[in-house]
C-alpha cells in the first residue's frame, strides 16, 4: 500500500476546493437566456412582468433579474425600443393574486435614464424567497417599452405567465386581458424572457457527490497521520 504524499493529498484539497466553488458560485432560475423574437408594448398604469416559483429547496434571497428591453424588429418606434425615464424594480408576494403583497422596491433608472437589450436591474436589498410560493418579478415605468418574450403559449417558469399588477391585483399581460381568470390560455402562458439572480450560496445545496468527497480526503488526511505515526514508531 503506497504512503499518502503530502502533494496527493494537497492536490486532492485542490480539487475538492474547486469542487465546492463550482457548487457555490450561485444559481439562476432560468435556463440560458436567448434573444426573443417577439416583444410586448410594456408599460403604462400597472406594474409589468413575470411571475414565477422558486425552484428551491429551501429560503433564499433574489438579487435581481435580467430583462429583454426594446423592440429589434421595430427599431424605429420610439415607445418600445427602448425604457426611457424613471423605473423601479419591484418584487411581490401572489400566493393570493387578488391581494398582492410588495416585498421590495427600488429606483434603478433616474429621469435621464436608457436601458435597451439584455440589461441587469437590482435591489438595494435582496428579497428573501420560499418555496412554493408564487412571486411576481417586474418593473414599474413611466414609459412604454417593449418587453420580450421568450414564449408565446407556454412558460418555461414553474408556475409562471408573463403578468400585470394593477391595484394590488394580478392579470395576465397580452391579449386585452387584465383579470385574472379571464380565460385567455395563450394570454395566461405567455412567457417572458427573464432570468432571477441569487445573491446567497445557500440557494444551492452542496450535492451528496460532495460530501463524499469531503469524506475521502478526511480518510486521506487520516491515513497519512496513521503513517507518519507509524514511521516514527
Amino acid at each position: 500500500m503506497h504512503p499518502v504524499t503530502s502533494a496527493a493529498a494537497a492536490r486532492a484539497y485542490a480539487l475538492l476546493i474547486t469542487i465546492i466553488a463550482v457548487f457555490l458560485s450561485g444559481k439562476t432560475l432560468a435556463a440560458t437566456i436567448t434573444p426573443p423574437t417577439t416583444y410586448d408594448n410594456a408599460g403604462g398604469s400597472f406594474l409589468w412582468g413575470q411571475t414565477f416559483v422558486p425552484d428551491l429547496d429551501y429560503p433564499g434571497h433574489v438579487a435581481g433579474v435580467q430583462f429583454y428591453i426594446g423592440d429589434p424588429s421595430r427599431p424605429g418606434n420610439v415607445s418600445v425600443n427602448g425604457l426611457e425615464g424613471e423605473a423601479d424594480l419591484v418584487f411581490f408576494d401572489i400566493s393570493n393574486p387578488n391581494s398582492a403583497v410588495e416585498l421590495g422596491r427600488t429606483q434603478v433608472q433616474g429621469a435621464a435614464g436608457v436601458s435597451a437589450g439584455l440589461t441587469t436591474f437590482n435591489f438595494s436589498s435582496s428579497v428573501a424567497v420560499n418555496p412554493g410560493l408564487s412571486y411576481f418579478i417586474g418593473l414599474d415605468t413611466v414609459d412604454q417599452f417593449g418587453l420580450g418574450l421568450g414564449q408565446q403559449l407556454a412558460s418555461t417558469y414553474k408556475y409562471g405567465f408573463e403578468a400585470v399588477i394593477e391595484n394590488g391585483v394580478v392579470g395576465f399581460a397580452g391579449g386585452g386581458c387584465r383579470v385574472l381568470g379571464c380565460g385567455n390560455v395563450n394570454a395566461q402562458y405567455r412567457d417572458t424572457a427573464f432570468e432571477v439572480v441569487y445573491d446567497d450560496v445557500s440557494a444551492v445545496p452542496v450535492p451528496a457527490a460532495a460530501w463524499l468527497f469531503i469524506s475521502a480526503i478526511a480518510g486521506l488526511a487520516g491515513a497519512k497521520r496513521f503513517s507518519g505515526s507509524k514511521s516514527n514508531a
